[in-house]
């Protein structure tokens, strides 16, 4: 089995003084990144990207959000990488929020260590490696 790569992204809509003055601005701000979990899932559904692990979770592990911080998971495959910067994309004008790719950050293991420079530069962020081994 070959594993892939991930990109840990964070996604802001105020600066934070802004996003402190009112009270439904957090409860707003979770109701719109949902919608990009729904978007992702059925972009997943029509097979144009795919998860990690499909032995350890059914229809392959994807996506984790909390909070403003959100992890991709991904196959190691460069279409499909550009599907999902795509559609990152297009949830940014959608939504009217900013997806932080500049501070987002990129590790890749297994067969993916050899491509991922063309994975950074497809997402436009940050190599990292696993501080261990």
């Amino acid at each position: 089995m070959q594993l892939r790569s991930m990109i840990i992204s964070d996604i802001s809509s105020k600066p934070e003084k802004e996003y402190d003055r009112d009270p439904l601005s957090s409860i707003l701000f979770n109701l719109v990144v949902d919608m990009m979990f729904v978007l992702i899932s059925r972009v997943k559904e029509l097979g144009q990207i795919y998860g990690v692990v499909p032995h350890l979770v059914d229809e392959r592990l994807l996506i984790l959000q909390c909070a403003d911080d959100t992890i991709i998971f991904m196959d190691n495959d460069l279409e499909r990488a550009k599907n999902m910067k795509l559609l990152l994309c297009a949830f940014e004008q959608l939504s009217r929020l900013k997806i932080n790719f500049h501070k987002s950050e990129l590790f890749c293991y297994g067969a993916t260590m050899d491509r991922q420079t063309e994975f950074a530069q497809i997402f436009g962020c940050d190599l990292r490696s696993y501080p261990f081994r």
